[in-house]
C-alpha cells in the first residue's frame, strides 16, 4: 500500500468519528464531495501502480492508452486532493510543481492540437504538440511543441515515472496536513470536555433507584415511591442525552436511549 493510500485511510477514520459524522451528514453536497474525492485519491492510486507494475504494452494502442491513462490519473488525483480539502473548509495551496505536472498533461494529451491562454478575455493559441510515437515507453516519452509564429519546435522529454513520484511527495505533504488539522479539531474538542465526565451524570445510587423500582412493580411498595425512581433515572437519562447532543454524538447512541427509555 502507498503512502498516498494509507493517509486515505487515515482521512477516512477521522471523518468516520461519531462526532465528526455528525457535523458533516447534515450537508449533503460537501459529504458526497468529500466521499467522492477519498474514493478518486485511492481510485487513482491504483491506476498509477498499474501504470508503474503491469506488463508495458508491445502494440502502440496500448502504449498510448498507458501514457494517456496515467497523465489524467495525476491530473485527477490533484482535483480529487484540492476538492477533498474544500469539502473540509480546509485552505489548498497549489505547489508550482503540481501546476507543472498539470501543464504536461494539458500539453501532451488533454490539450495537445491547439493550446490556448486567456488574455484581456483573448484567446491566444500558443502552440500544436506531438507525441512522438517511437519514443514512447514505461519511461515516458518525448513531447514535441510547435508554434504559430513560426520559433523553433521544443522537444521535451516527459519522464512519468518521475512525475509520479513528485506528485506523490506533494499529496502526501497536502493529506498529512489535512489529518494534522482533523487531529487537532478533535483533541480542543476533547480538551473542551475533558473536566465534563459523561459518567458523572449518573449518581452512584443508581442501583438503589432501579431496586426501589423493582420493589414498586414486585413487591409491597407504592407506586408512587417507584414512580419517583422512574423520575429520578428519567433525569439522569435527560441530562445524559443533552450532554451527548452538545458534544456532537448523539446519533450514535440515539437507539440505546430509545431502548433504554421505552420501558420507563
Amino acid at each position: 500500500m502507498t503512502k498516498i493510500s494509507k493517509l486515505e485511510l487515515v482521512i477516512r477514520k477521522y471523518i468516520n468519528n461519531p462526532r465528526k459524522l455528525y457535523s458533516l451528514l447534515p450537508y449533503p453536497a460537501a459529504w458526497n464531495k468529500l466521499t467522492s474525492s477519498l474514493d478518486v485519491i485511492g481510485d487513482t492510486e491504483l491506476a498509477l501502480n498499474a501504470f508503474l507494475d503491469n506488463e508495458w504494452p508491445k502494440d502502440d494502442g496500448g502504449k498510448y492508452l498507458m501514457i494517456y491513462g496515467v497523465l489524467q490519473g495525476l491530473f485527477i488525483q490533484q482535483d480529487a486532493t484540492k476538492n477533498l480539502a474544500e469539502a473540509l473548509n480546509i485552505t489548498y495551496s497549489v505547489d508550482p510543481i503540481l501546476k507543472e505536472i498539470r501543464e504536461v498533461r494539458h500539453d501532451s494529451i488533454g490539450h495537445p492540437t491547439k493550446r490556448e491562454k486567456l488574455s484581456k478575455k483573448i484567446k491566444e493559441e500558443l502552440c500544436y504538440n506531438f507525441i512522438a510515437r517511437g519514443t514512447m515507453s514505461r519511461q515516458g516519452f518525448m513531447l514535441m511543441k510547435t508554434f504559430p509564429d513560426g520559433k523553433t519546435p521544443q522537444f521535451i522529454n516527459v519522464n512519468i515515472p518521475d512525475l509520479i513520484g513528485k506528485q506523490r511527495e506533494l499529496l502526501a505533504k497536502l493529506l498529512s496536513n489535512i489529518i494534522e488539522i482533523l487531529k487537532k479539531e478533535e483533541e480542543e474538542h476533547r480538551i473542551m470536555y475533558e473536566d465534563q465526565k459523561l459518567i458523572n451524570i449518573f449518581p452512584k445510587t443508581l442501583g438503589y433507584y432501579i431496586e426501589k423500582i423493582y420493589e414498586s412493580t414486585r413487591g409491597n411498595k407504592p407506586n408512587k415511591f417507584g414512580e419517583l425512581h422512574v423520575d429520578l433515572i428519567l433525569k439522569c437519562i435527560n441530562e445524559f442525552e443533552y450532554a451527548l447532543k452538545e458534544r456532537g454524538i448523539l446519533n450514535n447512541h440515539k437507539y440505546s436511549i430509545n431502548e433504554i427509555n421505552y420501558p420507563l
